[in-house]
């Protein structure tokens, strides 16, 4: 999974974290529940900005990782 670094505001009892937004974080986003392997790679982006690691400069970041999973 590639996604932006998580944007924690505030922390919780139980190990929860929240977002300025007040909703939850997961480390795997929710994923590991539903997949049985899960790799987490972040992404040179603003933390929790879901929609920019997609634009300049910050997909150049997502392209170069992703190669490493393509076949040449």
């Amino acid at each position: 999974m590639f996604r932006p670094p998580l944007a924690p505001k505030h922390r919780l009892s139980g190990g929860r974290v929240i977002d300025a937004e007040r909703s939850f974080l997961r480390e795997d986003n929710g994923w590991r529940r539903i997949v049985r392997s899960l790799e987490i790679h972040e992404l040179a982006c603003p933390p929790g900005d879901h929609d920019g690691f997609v634009l300049e400069p910050y997909v150049r970041d997502l392209a170069r990782r992703l190669r490493q999973f393509l076949p040449e």
